[in-house]
């Protein structure tokens, strides 16, 4: 069965989803996923054996419609790999998951009872997505019981689904190591903090005075260095955290710029030695590698997004309002802004000390005056949008003309302040992160020189021990001394009788050297005689052969005058 899977979020949603992703690839199911760009250098580690399709569409944008050209080569790639089961797997679906639902009449598309995404300065939108089966859950469940349903829905089973696991790859941690030899830190000696926020995020993330109180406390008490991680333009908060520490050197920054940061990210986070922070991709990169999380949370989507992994304690604020969607309609969102410090301080000495090893939620409860404050807030904020109903009823609709003149100029001038805010925008994280590369090469320079200041004092202070030493009296000298000419006797002794031994050595070679002279003078003399011998015996026997030869002996043979040898009878001589 062939599984095209859409994932129009970022990396948190979709770590959450890995396990039912690797379930349908364990069941021998084909798995194809349609992600973010963000996602396509990391994607292949968390879920291996999928195929990928990027995505780089907005698919976010309020009015983008399914119908929209900007769609077919998106629609396109996913018609090449042929699904059989459509799977749409965030509860808010966009734009994308309708058109492909659209696209393939034929295929199975298995959906939560969730809904259409909407931009609420926008309106709702009337959702198109068709739907073949339907899985029942609740907005407010969490994303991994909801993942175990879509899942059971897929294989056509019950099952329980592990919690997300990632392995960095070797280059994930040789980027980190080479990233934290510049900014002076030891693996496993630092904490990793997300605390940071932009425009649209401050509503979610705690008080930066908060941050440093917490992160002073955790730092000085457990011997922790902070590396504060996040987006360029999250690092003016992060800088506002660094300036109320009690010491700001025990900290450094790392901003990811571009999609290729994330694997330099998650090698950060697996030489870490904990995770503190907001509800960020990052704290389930945290949780999925395994390490501590310590988060501090709100009510916008309280409780679906908890870090899965032990240990790990979450912080928040009861509230009535929670589950907003982060659509606060009050001044202040007290359901994350108000966790007291002292909470938070408490979670990180149970972290750090063992005594939480599980997965623990501690939910403050509001007090009654909190309640109240935010009851009179909503009454009047309910109030205010009740007159700004009636002003905008009792407005006389103008002609249709001077409307449609109206609403041209208002475009327009729209347009040039957009082109504007995109221009300033620019600049502003372009000044960000120059500013940002110059405090990380500042910060890497003064840990360097505080690493150098280290090493002198520890040579001076030696130095100084050295000089401090008492010196030789006139007994140690003497005694030295003594020593000394003792042990030079002994070493002109053993000089002595090295010596001598040579000497008799060398005059045993000489004796040996003329023994051998002679002996090889009486070779030779030998030799000379020998040959002389072998010339004489040579003649004798030619004498000898001329006389057994001679006619004048055979005639003296045979009037008996000589004598025959034996062998003359034996070679037949008479």
């Amino acid at each position: 069965m062939r599984v095209l899977a859409s994932n129009p979020d970022t990396i948190g949603d979709v770590l959450l989803r890995q396990p039912m992703y690797r379930a349908i690839l364990e069941a021998g199911h084909d798995l194809c996923l349609i992600i973010r760009p963000l996602l396509d250098p990391l994607i292949r580690s968390m879920v291996p054996g999928a195929r990928v399709i990027v995505c780089r569409e907005p698919l976010y944008e309020p009015g983008l419609l399914p119908t929209s050209a900007n769609l077919d080569a998106i629609a396109e790639e996913a018609r090449r790999f042929g699904p059989e089961v459509l799977l749409i797997a965030p509860f808010q679906w966009t734009a994308l998951e309708e058109r492909l639902s659209i696209d393939f009449p034929g295929v199975s598309c298995i959906a939560m009872t969730g809904k259409r995404f909407m931009d609420p300065h926008f309106g709702p939108v009337a959702s198109r997505l068709r739907i073949t089966k339907s899985v029942p859950v609740a907005e407010a469940d969490p994303e991994l019981a909801k993942n175990a349903a879509l899942a059971a829905a897929v294989l056509e089973r019950t099952l329980e689904l592990p919690d997300p696991t990632l392995t960095p790859d070797p280059d994930h941690l040789a980027r980190a190591d080479s990233e934290l030899e510049g900014l002076g830190l030891q693996a496993g000696g630092y904490l990793v903090a997300c605390v940071g926020d932009a425009r649209f995020t401050r509503v979610r993330n705690w008080e930066p005075r908060k941050w440093a109180a917490l992160l002073s406390h955790w730092s000085q008490r457990f011997d922790r260095r902070i590396l504060f991680i996040g987006l360029e333009s999250e690092m003016d908060t992060v800088r506002e955290v660094m300036g109320h520490l009690t010491d700001p050197s025990r900290s450094a920054i790392w901003a990811g710029t571009t999609d290729d940061n994330l694997p330099t990210l998650v090698g950060l986070i697996a030489r870490s030695a904990a995770y503190a922070g907001r509800d960020t991709g990052p704290m389930h990169i945290a949780a999925a590698l395994g390490r501590p999380v310590l988060a501090v949370f709100g009510g916008g989507t309280w409780p679906r997004f908890l870090p899965a992994v032990s240990p790990s304690v979450c912080l928040t604020v009861e509230v009535p309002c929670s589950g907003c969607g982060w659509q606060c309609h009050l001044a202040r969102s007290h359901c994350i802004k108000d966790v007291p410090v002292e909470a938070a301080i408490a979670a990180a000495e149970d972290l750090e000390s063992g005594r939480v090893t599980g997965r623990k939620v501690r939910a403050i409860p509001a007090d009654p005056a909190l309640l109240a404050s935010m009851a009179r807030a909503g009454a009047e904020v309910a109030r205010e949008r009740l007159i700004e109903l009636s002003i905008l009823q009792r407005r006389p609709v103008p002609e249709t003309r001077h409307l449609e003149e109206a609403l041209e100029r208002a475009l327009k001038s729209a347009a040039r302040a957009d082109a504007l805010g995109e221009e300033l925008e620019s600049l502003r994280r372009e000044a960000s992160r120059r500013e940002a590369l110059l405090r990380q090469r500042l910060a890497a320079q003064e840990n360097a020189a505080a690493a150098r200041e280290a090493d002198l004092k520890a040579r001076l202070r030696l130095a100084e021990e050295q000089l401090a030493r008492p010196m030789i009296t006139p007994e140690q000298l003497a005694e030295i001394e003594a020593a000394h000419r003792q042990r030079e006797s002994e070493l002109n002794g053993h000089l002595v009788r090295a010596l001598a031994e040579l000497n008799r050595r060398e005059s045993a070679e000489s004796d040996l050297r003329l023994k051998l002279e002679r002996l090889e003078s009486d070779r030779r003399t030998l030799g000379t005689l020998t040959q002389q011998q072998e010339a004489e015996v040579v003649v004798l026997r030619e004498r000898v052969n001329d006389l057994l030869a001679s006619r004048w002996r055979r005639y003296g043979q045979r009037l008996g005058l000589c004598m025959r040898l034996p062998w003359e009878s034996q070679n037949g001589q008479h």
